[in-house]
This record gives structure tokens, C-alpha cells and sequence, in this order.
């Protein structure tokens, strides 16, 4: 996905977007508030609540996560936007 289609997509972050890592922050922020709880999150994005768990600890401490778990979290993220959650 080219950076000016990830821009449009996303612009809710462009704002906050100091750094790539900031942007899943958000995503998985986001998620949070749609789902009402992590645990909740975790279940709908496909995630064990100890897998998500440690996703949003490496998230915190600045840990790059891989390509497919980012490209997941943001189709969720997407997916809700696009349901109007």
C-alpha cells in the first residue's frame, strides 16, 4: 500500500502520527474504545487476550511488530471504521 493511500485511509492519526509504531498505538487504542474492553478487542481481531496482551506490551516499549500483525490490526481497525463502531 503506497504511503499516499495509507495517509487517506488513516487520517483520523495523521495528527498524532509521529512514528510508525505510534500509528498501531492508535489502532489498538481505537479498538479499545469500539470494543468496549481488551479483552473484547483481542476477540474480535482473532487473538488470544495473552497474545494481545503481549502485543500491546511490545507496543509500549517501542517493539517493531511484524508486518502481518500491523497489516491485521489496522484491517480491524478499517473494518470497524468502515461499520460505523
Amino acid at each position: 500500500m503506497s504511503t499516499r493511500k495509507y495517509r487517506c485511509i488513516f487520517r483520523f492519526m495523521i495528527k498524532n502520527l509521529q512514528k510508525e509504531g505510534n500509528a498501531v498505538e492508535l489502532c489498538v487504542n481505537y479498538l479499545f474504545e469500539a470494543c468496549g474492553s481488551h479483552e473484547k478487542a483481542a476477540e474480535y481481531v482473532g487473538y488470544s487476550i495473552r497474545q494481545y496482551r503481549d502485543i500491546r506490551r511490545k507496543i509500549e516499549t517501542g517493539y517493531i511488530l511484524p508486518p502481518r500483525i500491523e497489516n491485521l490490526i489496522r484491517a480491524k481497525v478499517l473494518e470497524l471504521q468502515r461499520t460505523g463502531a
